[in-house]
């Protein structure tokens, strides 16, 4: 529930329950609730205002206590709670209020019709125990952090930070014990002992393998390789808030300047798939005849002589005197990203623009409310977005979701695609919403906000005799853990 990155999510998906969870097809399947609401089985009123949640009877916590509704209410206030550090409340924050007629029913009413609601709400965070909880003024720092307790197929039994999480079976799962009995889940940074541990089987499983070793996976005796789409996506993100990024020509004249072709084959190795949009072009949202940014350097000069930088005596361009000079932030440990940036920065240098690459932990990159993008410390940020399977992505450009309400963090405001975003998110009518998801995208296409460079395709490594594995392809590929065995 604190957490801002995918990991937390894959970690959840051992201990934890949602309401809802997404499979391998992007389809929601019940998981704490009973059926997904629709307006067909009346889980959702005429006006899209009331949906209600049918929960599983017989489900409980790791200490035996029951799982009810109360959980649910709870696992919502701690959303909304100010004191908690959350990533976001989009959609959590249109609840009016949740009502409880018994201990398996949650009705919530919405201060407004909003589509993506029943795609949001607890289908990838977890839901936690108000009998352990409640009382807290925040839960930031609640030992219960360490080893939570949930509903799920595993318990978590030892956490040493920065090396392992052991988990062990929940022999009174609702589902039925789990196939298998442990699972401990090793940090290795080195991709090279991940490989060396994949050959000598001291590993079972390696996902989202380092494309960079791409060429080594064939050479793993007793391994099975899975290649599969993800939801979730790399782009090149702009500080509106400073000047020179400010002006569309050189955001424009930036994206023209990069060469993808090389990126896609030197850096991605050919393995992920190239964007057009902010949406994947395996989903309904994904419009067509978009916009290109192929590569043209001949264009970029224009742009950017157009916006009055010119070429000077040393080859940078410059502005009254000014240098045009940019900061790009990413992440450490990264080898895909640190190859694509690398390629961005000559290709920029290419056309008179001087860029430094300053990457830093993630933690440091991510932390609400202090970290680089939600403070606004970078010119261009080269980051990673996990999306759900729901297309709406108005946290990341509506004019209202600056930092610390959403993750526009590169301070964007188009009222055009304000005004389409409201007609996306009132209708339940997929017909509807795709007309207004088309013309946001080529509004982002236009302004460039930030550009999608790829969409993800994951490559995971697995033993052989591993069984069960069927990744998922949106919010989180450890989807049915239960099923695992080996």
């Amino acid at each position: 529930m604190l957490g801002t990155l995918g990991p937390g999510v894959d970690l959840g998906s051992f201990w934890c329950a949602r309401l809802l969870i997404y499979d391998d097809h992007e389809v929601l399947q019940p998981e704490l609730a009973l059926q997904e609401p629709k307006l067909e089985n009346n889980g959702i009123s005429g006006d899209g205002r009331t949906i209600v949640y049918h929960l599983r009877r017989g489900v409980r916590w790791h200490d035996g206590k029951s799982f009810t509704s109360a959980d649910v209410v709870f696992s919502f206030q701690q959303v909304m709670n100010p004191n908690n550090i959350i990533a976001g409340r989009f959609g959590y924050d249109r609840v009016e209020r949740i009502d409880t007629p018994n201990a398996y029913t949650a009705i919530v009413h919405l201060k407004e019709a909003f589509s993506p609601f029943v795609s949001n709400f607890f289908t990838s965070r977890c839901l936690i125990p108000k009998h352990i909880l409640q009382g807290l003024a925040t839960i930031n720092h609640a030992d219960y952090n360490r080893l939570p307790i949930g509903t799920g197929a595993f318990k978590v039994a030892a956490y040493e930070p920065g090396v392992l999480v052991r988990f062990v079976a929940n022999e009174e799962y609702w589902r039925g014990p789990p196939r298998l009995q442990e699972i401990d889940y090793h940090f290795i940074p080195s991709g090279i002992t991940l490989l060396t541990q994949l050959r000598t089987h001291e590993l079972d499983f390696y996902p989202r393998a380092a494309n960079e070793q791409t060429p080594q996976f064939s050479q793993i005796p007793g391994t099975v390789v899975y290649v599969h789409p993800f939801s979730a996506y790399y782009d090149i993100g702009f500080n509106m808030g400073h000047p020179i990024v400010n002006d569309k020509r050189v955001r424009q004249a930036l994206i023209y300047a990069i060469d993808m072709v090389k990126i896609m084959h030197v850096a991605t190795h050919d393995v992920h798939v190239r964007a057009d949009s902010n949406q994947p072009p395996w989903r309904w949202s994904h419009a067509s005849n978009l916009k290109r940014y192929d590569y043209d350097p001949k264009l970029s000069a224009e742009l950017l002589d157009a916006a009055g930088w010119r070429v000077g005596t040393n080859g940078l361009r410059q502005n009254h005197g000014k240098p045009l000079s940019l900061a790009m932030v990413g992440v450490t440990g990264n080898a895909t990203q640190n190859a694509a940036q690398l390629i961005i920065q000559q290709n920029w240098r290419s056309v008179g623009i001087d860029v430094s690459i300053k990457n830093v932990p993630t933690s440091v990159m991510y932390a609400l409310g202090v970290g680089i993008l939600q403070a606004g410390e970078f010119d261009i940020a080269f980051e990673a977005v996990r999306q759900n399977a729901d297309p709406d992505g108005l946290r990341f450009y509506g004019c209202h979701m600056a930092p610390p309400k959403g993750w526009n963090v590169y301070h964007y405001c188009n009222e055009a695609v304000d005004h389409d975003e409201t007609i996306a998110l009132s209708s339940y009518d997929r017909r509807i919403r795709k007309v207004a998801y088309d013309r946001i995208q080529r509004a982002l296409l236009e302004d460039l906000p930030f550009y999608v460079l790829w969409f993800d395709r994951d490559q995971d490594i697995a033993n052989s005799d591993f069984r069960g594995y069927r990744p998922g392809t949106t919010s989180s590929s450890f989807w049915n853990v239960w099923d695992w065995s080996i």
